[in-house]
């Protein structure tokens, strides 16, 4: 249970910065993410967490696609598709599902 618990909010994780990532980006050509050493970019606390959780220094390589356009907004959000991703009003929620086939750490 707890790791299913693990895999859907590593899942939900992953589809908002997926979102986050694709207004920001707005079109540029550049590597979308590039594998780091994790001890150098992250705080103590979640270098520990990862690490708790199995994390050896290895990214998965598998993918997993993800429609951004069939999310759920609740709480209030108003969420509007553009042709450079989805804005989202200040207070609510916004969630996809989708399955992760393969456990693993993954960039996004």
């Amino acid at each position: 249970m707890k790791k299913q618990a693990g895999k859907l909010i590593l899942g939900m994780a992953v589809i908002a910065l997926l979102a986050i990532f694709f207004v920001i980006r707005n079109g540029k050509t550049e590597p979308a993410s590039v594998q780091v050493d994790i001890r150098e970019y992250y705080e103590d606390s979640y270098r520990e967490y990862l690490e708790k959780c199995g994390y050896a220094g290895e990214m998965s390589r598998e993918e997993v696609p993800v429609n951004l356009l069939d999310y759920r907004a609740t709480d209030g959000l108003v969420a509007e598709e553009g042709s450079k991703g989805i804005a989202t009003s200040d207070t609510g929620k916004i969630s996809w599902s989708f399955q992760v086939p393969k456990d693993g750490f993954y960039n996004i």
